[in-house]
């Protein structure tokens, strides 16, 4: 697909204009979106992370506006250039599952991917109920961004007469929300005051150190590159009933991703092809780069337990940057 520069839900306005006859009923689904999409903004997004502070405590990252928007950006990188044609609709769906994956996270983590019905349902279906069967068709995609829920989805599916492939947007989703971490999920303000609550300093710190994590498919390869201070990625933080370093809190993060890339290609290609992820680690001292480092995951089997035993074990060269050997001993 082309997008003559312009990022997914731009080309997806412009491209929309005059052509009702592409969508359901004749309506013009671009003036139906930035209705959606300006409700969401104003009076959804905001509350997302209070309440999810109020149900579950803690401080989540930022899955407000900004993150759907960096989602929507990380779907039309992906599909930049592929073979796959996707209708306006499809795009239409997709932008729309974007706007809802994280909703449910008003009302708690655990399950949120089941809770933004519950958003949907206060958006409504249209005057009519016109809109329901395309909400629930986004709905579906949606909600397969958690866990591994791809391979019950149907490869394609119908709505309201128009087909859209189901499998392949909601495998497209999952993955560009991978891709979807930057500076700005973290809460700036509170690191910089050190009000982070311990619970959730960690996830902060990791969107903070985070300096580009970029699809890139004419390369066949995702690039994740970090800027992180070198006391920094040997401080030891909260995670559940463990402690951990940021530096392997980072390896983690790319082991996740790898294998999130493994799941997703089989629902992707051919018309997606990510190989390798290149990553690369710039050490600070005193806010300037000191060292930097890095590693390649290529193929390689399937990643069944996602732990830094595993990870060195598959990619030795990972072995070399993990905090037990580069990080000074207490």
């Amino acid at each position: 697909m082309n997008f003559q520069g312009k990022i997914l839900e731009s080309w997806f306005l412009d491209e929309s204009k005059g052509k009702q006859a592409q969508f359901p009923h004749g309506e013009d689904y671009g003036y139906k979106y930035c209705v959606m999409s300006d409700a969401l903004h104003t009076w959804v997004h905001p509350e997302v992370e209070k309440g999810a502070m109020i149900k579950d405590g803690g401080l989540l990252t930022g899955h407000a506006s900004h993150h759907v928007r960096t989602l929507q950006q990380r779907c039309g990188e992906l599909l930049e250039g592929s073979s796959v044609n996707l209708s306006l609709l499809e795009i239409y769906i997709l932008l729309v599952a974007a706007h809802i994956h994280d909703v449910g996270n008003v009302l708690g983590r655990k399950g949120h991917e089941v809770s933004a019905q519950k958003i949907l349902e206060l958006i409504g279906n249209g005057i009519v109920g016109q809109d329901k069967l395309v909400n629930q068709c986004a709905f579906q995609i949606a909600q397969a961004h958690k866990g591994n829920v791809l391979h019950i989805l149907p490869s394609e599916d119908h709505v309201l007469g128009h087909p859209v492939k189901v499998l392949f947007l909601a495998a497209l989703l999952k993955f560009a929300d991978e891709l979807a971490e930057n500076y700005q999920r973290a809460n700036n303000l509170m690191a910089a005051l050190g009000e982070l609550p311990p619970e959730s300093e960690l996830y902060h710190q990791y969107a903070q150190a985070v300096n580009t994590i970029k699809a890139r498919p004419q390369s066949r390869d995702i690039i994740m590159m970090y800027n992180v201070d070198r006391l920094l990625m040997c401080k030891k933080f909260q995670k559940k009933d463990e402690t951990i370093t940021l530096l392997d809190e980072i390896h983690l993060r790319v082991l996740k991703t790898y294998a999130e890339r493994v799941y997703c290609m089989k629902y992707l290609r051919p018309y997606i092809n990510i190989d390798t992820i290149k990553v690369t680690i710039r050490i600070e001292e005193n806010k300037q780069v000191v060292e930097e480092k890095g590693y390649e995951l290529e193929e390689s089997s399937i990643v069944q337990n996602e732990s830094l035993t595993t990870m060195t074990l598959l990619w030795p060269d990972v072995a070399l940057l993990t905090s037990e050997l580069i990080c000074p001993t207490p």
